[in-house]
């Protein structure tokens, strides 16, 4: 058994996880409960009332179609809802300070003096365009 401590476990933030971090949503989920509930509602009246009409008369393509995408919808929507935007940092320490060192052998700076490797400082870059001189703010990492 692995006893290491995973970074979702020590996240300070007010998020619940569920399924060993997989999952990852708000306190208050009345906003997502109620666009899948409006979404359920109307695809079902839809479906229980257009789409026998749409099958006969017009084509069996177009419910089928319709019935995807609203598929789709609900799964991006719970997909969107129960992920990780991105708060907590998945990388090791010694990931995190290769990334760095590559980034100041390409010429980027970094703008404070962070010991923090949870978080990323930001990086800037001077750059020359027509004689004028530019800070560019860049994630080395995107």
């Amino acid at each position: 058994m692995d006893n290491q401590v995973k970074n979702w476990q020590v996240y300070p933030g007010k998020a619940s996880f569920s399924c060993d971090g997989r999952i990852m949503s708000a306190t208050d989920n009345i906003g997502m409960y109620m666009n899948l509930s409006l979404i359920v509602v109307v695809g079902g009246l839809f479906f229980i009332f257009d789409c026998p009409f749409l099958w006969q008369e017009v084509h069996p393509v177009i419910p089928l179609l319709t019935g995807l995408l609203w598929f789709y919808s609900i799964a991006f929507l719970i997909r969107c809802c129960w992920s990780d935007p991105g708060v907590i940092p998945r990388a090791e320490p010694a990931e995190i300070r290769n990334e760095r060192r590559l980034a100041e052998d390409a010429g980027y700076k970094f703008e404070d003096n962070a010991t923090s490797y949870a978080i990323h400082p930001p990086l800037t870059k001077d750059v020359v365009i027509r004689g004028q001189n530019f800070k560019l703010k860049y994630c080395f990492t995107c």
